[in-house]
């Protein structure tokens, strides 16, 4: 058995995904580290999604300004970037410096409020869309099909609920409940490798306090397997102890239990 846990951990640090925090380990030694490795993923592939409903609000908001509104909107939020809108119901967030486009937003025409519109995000240099629809009032659906992020496929649904009685204008200025759960499947393109996937679920809901970005409380259920051999292992993650953008993650795997530092990569928002 601890031959296959280390092989399984060796195989899933080939995996590289563009982590949201660096973890600091407060124990030792680290006996919970695939534990820590399924988490990292999983919660990275959640807040790619966050991310792009973020973007999505934003530009919402930024429509329905007056042309001197939305300037000054733009500036104070989002100065280096520009938003223009080469045909009706797309638009490109562009860089500033270089006029880059890193978004491609399509709306159905309604605003992003509105009970059951649609809205699709297309990051750059990739042809799978997020598929943004609005439930019910400060109430979406989030799904990425298919879509790849770094060594993995993704597949994954959530929902997120805004808590506070006005509707978001972004996700850093609101308060937030995250339900759902994915999968990752590694897209195995050396053929040498073992092909894992995670399954992750949102098992007590995640819970987004403003102004910060990660959620301050909350937990998933975490399990990988090995398609050659069929060996599983199982973890749960935990947050818990916010201080503005630290908090502390929980993390069980074979019965035991490693606290970790968690802080926020800042350079991953956009």
């Amino acid at each position: 058995m601890k031959k296959a846990v280390n092989n399984l951990f060796l195989l899933i640090t080939l995996f590289v995904f563009c982590s949201c925090v660096i973890r600091e380990p407060e124990t030792k030694p680290d006996d919970t580290r695939v534990g820590l490795q399924m988490f990292n993923y999983s919660e990275t592939s959640i807040f790619y999604m966050v991310r792009c409903f973020d973007k999505m609000l934003f530009l919402n908001s930024y429509i329905n300004k007056t042309d001197s509104a939305k300037n000054i909107f733009r500036k104070q939020y989002f100065q280096q970037y520009k938003f223009t809108q080469p045909t009706v119901n797309k638009w490109f967030i562009k860089r500033e410096t270089d006029g880059d486009t890193i978004y491609t937003i399509y709306t159905d025409g309604n605003s992003i409020h509105k009970i059951g519109s649609i809205w699709k995000l297309k990051e750059k240099n990739d042809s799978i869309l997020y598929t943004i629809t609005c439930k019910s009032a400060n109430k979406w659906e989030i799904e990425a099909l298919n879509k790849r992020v770094e060594s993995w496929n993704v597949n994954a649904k959530i929902t997120i609920n805004c808590i506070d009685s006005f509707a978001p204008v972004m996700y850093q200025t609101s308060n937030f409940v995250i339900k759902g759960g994915g999968i990752l499947t590694s897209n195995n393109e050396n053929k040498e490798q073992q092909q894992l996937q995670i399954n992750y679920s949102i098992k007590d809901s995640l819970i987004h306090r403003k102004p910060i970005w990660i959620c301050t409380s909350g937990s998933l259920d975490l399990e990988v397997k090995e398609f050659d051999t069929g060996h599983t292992e199982k973890a749960v993650g935990k947050y818990y102890n916010i201080e503005r953008n630290v908090n502390s993650l929980e993390i069980t795997y074979h019965n035991k239990v490693n606290t970790y530092t968690n802080r926020i990569n800042t350079s991953y928002l956009w």
